[in-house]
């Protein structure tokens, strides 16, 4: 289906970079606009793909699949379904955010956009994969990108944060290859085909128990979830907004797609009897990030503990396919559904939260003080904050109470996933007090929560703000309209793990 839309994502930063390359660095408006067309009809194909994406069907669709290395059945294979799909079109929107925030500064080096669009190459090579050598491939490409973004927009002289980075991507990369060597090799004839692996592939259940924890571990690396978060908090404190937009929303994201796509999927048996594992994980997670956001008064230390809050309800989200031994079904696609949900509804939030100081700063809207104390300028931050606020917490309205409904309605129908969700509701009741602290600080005037200084390097907040917030209004008031992209491939995965 299409006119190869997808090698077309891809190879449009490729090319960005090829021009960009050849640019004086002293030209940066040259090199900001050369990285607002990739971005642009980036956004506006993805737009095109959903347009024409099928509902109706699991299989994949927009398939490039070119022989690459003939000798070891290597192919550059890249397609979308219903899960992979909400992951590209979060991506695209949040690069083009994340341009049109840095739109107005002078400051950023022109390689940060040459970074950027390598950023790009990796995160949608890596969501479009379905060959596994390809998707080391990009990995590769993203965890370079990230690295020297963290390097060079780095808020601290020493770097420390970044090199700690570096050690974790290093580590998290040699355990995903170790993994794709020992299944790859148990492939019979040899192949990368993710989709033929699926399907075919036998394992012995020893052999499935270690590739499951090696896997697994290799994800968990990336995401700020107990006790493999400790790279991340001090990373964010030492970068910078845009960067910790990119790494916030976007790129803990690979873990959680890895887990989806590779994890379960290739050691199904192991995963229906291990998936327990996930759900203590992130019931820890839950309480310790809900816990730490409640004991901090700095707010960029608040939101990444709220950032590792959400990211444990995901993977919360995703333990339930465990009930498939229940004869659960239905409460397994309740969940997933969910954790689709939640991903999309999170990515839009964190974003809104990285924001707020901008919008609380004293250049943003005028400083509320009793010399400059307009009814409209309180107003407007007033609204504003409370909307984030709302957003945040997930109140009814917003797509965020739509997606924990969903998600928390599959789990609730078997005991031990009911008692992780009951567990969780703690969690939930913290992060909703530090939400109301946020509030109470900011009306009472208490000054107790520390804000960063504005970052004079962002610009178009207002405009980025308007954008998110539509957007999961009107999801949260149409939420079919997002859960029917990814509902056939749902049904599929449920499917192809219940006939283990």
């Amino acid at each position: 289906m299409g006119n190869h839309q997808l090698s077309t994502l891809l190879f449009l930063p490729f090319l960005g970079i090829i021009i960009q390359l050849f640019i004086k660095k002293e030209k940066l408006t040259v090199v900001k606009n050369i990285t607002a067309v990739v971005v642009g009809l980036q956004l506006w194909l993805t737009f095109q793909i959903m347009s024409l994406f099928d509902k109706s069907t699991p299989l994949l669709q927009f398939v490039d699949n070119y022989s690459w290395i003939n000798a070891f059945a290597i192919n550059f294979f890249i397609g979308l379904d219903g899960i992979n799909l909400p992951f590209l079109m979060l991506t695209t929107l949040i690069l083009f955010i994340t341009l049109l925030l840095t739109w107005q500064s002078n400051s950023l080096p022109k390689t940060f956009y040459v970074l950027l669009l390598f950023f790009d190459i990796g995160l949608i090579g890596l969501f479009c994969a379905f060959d596994l050598f390809l998707f080391l491939s990009f990995l590769g490409i993203l965890l370079f990108s990230t690295f020297f973004l963290l390097t060079l927009l780095s808020t601290n002289t020493n770097r420390n944060s970044s090199f700690i980075f570096g050690v974790v991507a290093i580590c998290s990369f040699c355990l995903l290859l170790i993994g794709t060597l020992l299944i790859t090799t148990k492939s019979s004839p040899l192949t990368f085909n993710l989709l033929s692996l699926v399907q075919s592939l036998k394992l012995p259940q020893n052999v499935q128990t270690i590739g499951f924890f090696i896997f697994l571990f290799g994800f968990l690396l990336m995401l700020p979830i107990f006790p493999f978060h400790f790279w991340f908090t001090h990373t964010v404190l030492e970068s910078t907004l845009p960067v910790n937009i990119l790494l916030m929303t976007l790129f803990t994201k690979v873990g959680v797609y890895g887990i989806l796509r590779l994890v379960f999927p290739l050691f199904p048996t192991a995963a229906l009897k291990l998936g327990i594992v996930l759900g203590i994980l992130a019931i820890i997670s839950i309480l310790y990030f809900a816990i730490c956001s409640f004991s901090y008064q700095a707010y960029k230390v608040k939101i990444s503990y709220i950032n590792g809050y959400y990211t444990g309800n995901i993977l919360l989200s995703i333990s339930a396919v465990i009930l498939i031994n229940h004869n659960q079904a239905t409460a397994v696609f309740s969940s997933l559904s969910g954790t689709m949900a939640l991903i999309a509804a999170y990515g839009l939030t964190i974003p809104l939260l990285i924001l707020l100081p901008q919008i609380l700063s004293s250049n943003s809207v005028g400083k509320i003080t009793p010399q400059n104390n307009t009814a409209l300028r309180k107003w407007t931050v007033s609204l504003i904050l409370i909307l984030i606020i709302m957003a945040g917490i997930g109140i009814p309205g917003f797509f965020g109470f739509a997606a924990q409904y969903i998600s928390y309605l599959g789990l609730f129908q078997a005991i031990p996933t009911r008692i992780l969700a009951i567990i969780a509701f703690v969690g939930q009741l913290l992060i909703t007090i530090v939400f109301f602290q946020i509030i109470r600080d900011r009306i009472l005037q208490k000054n107790q929560i520390q804000y960063e200084a504005k970052d004079h390097t962002i610009g178009n907040h207002f405009i980025v703000i308007g954008i998110l917030l539509i957007i999961l209004i009107l999801m949260g008031i149409f939420p079919a309209s997002f859960l029917v992209i990814p509902a056939q491939s749902i049904k599929h995965f449920i499917e192809l793990l219940g006939t283990i």
